[in-house]
């Protein structure tokens, strides 16, 4: 495993991306798992192999697994029943926020095979999280989803997948900030800085382009987080 570190545009926050080793080579992964299953990469896999080894998961268990980190890891700022739900919880929605987000995720590392070269764990901290640093609380994956789906339906790597979504790729009208409008205006944070507050004003500063990309990123099954630069 190795870290491929990607500037969001006109952004002094790095978002970076875990690509595994040999993630970059054109191909679908075969991972021996059945449909029904959600394909990780190996947790034994040694560093710079050729030879790609998976844990197939099911699909509950792989959601049991990312909810159990997100709770045991929550902020204490955060309220519990808001991310993970409550039977007959607020206006009926026995889902809260996070857990909505689980699902989406789990659904994400089932249908694209680039995510299949994540390892359980890194999915858990940096696909299956329901925020970037503590911005408000929204299911952004919802909304982000459909969108990244149309940008990377056709596309195999995940290299391939972090340059469209940046605007990289060979057409830069692929970007999420080309797809959504979006344009960096200084000096936003706090006032606007979580994606779907972002993609609803059209601007936002560094903090906030770079949720946007993160956001994008963890949409379509890659691993990803904010980094301040000094």
């Amino acid at each position: 495993q190795h870290q491929s570190t990607t500037m969001a545009p006109l952004s002094t926050l790095v978002v970076v991306a875990s690509v595994v080793a040999g993630a970059g080579a054109a191909r679908v992964p075969k991972t021996g798992c059945a449909e029904t299953e959600v394909p990780f990469a190996a947790s034994s896999r040694k560093k710079n192999t050729t030879t790609a080894t998976y844990e197939c998961v099911s699909f509950d268990a792989a959601v049991a697994n990312a909810t159990a980190f997100l709770t045991a890891n929550m902020p204490p700022f955060d309220e519990p029943v808001t991310l993970f739900g409550l039977p007959g919880g607020v206006d009926g929605l026995d889902d809260g926020v996070a857990s909505m987000g689980v699902n989406a995720s789990v659904a994400a590392q089932q249908k694209y095979p680039w995510a299949a070269d994540v390892p359980q764990g890194i999915f858990n901290e940096y696909v299956a999280a329901y925020a970037m640093t503590n911005e408000p609380r929204t299911y952004w994956r919802g909304f982000f989803a459909p969108l990244v789906d149309a940008v990377v339906a056709n596309l195999t790597t995940q290299d391939e997948v972090i340059a469209a979504l940046n605007g990289y790729g060979p057409d830069p009208s692929t970007s999420i900030f080309a797809t959504l409008g979006i344009t960096f205006k200084s000096s936003m944070t706090p006032l606007i800085f979580d994606p779907l507050s972002t993609v609803a004003f059209g601007y936002a500063s560094c903090t906030g382009i770079s949720a946007v990309f993160v956001a994008a990123l963890r949409a379509a099954g890659v691993p990803a987080r904010g980094a301040g630069t000094p």
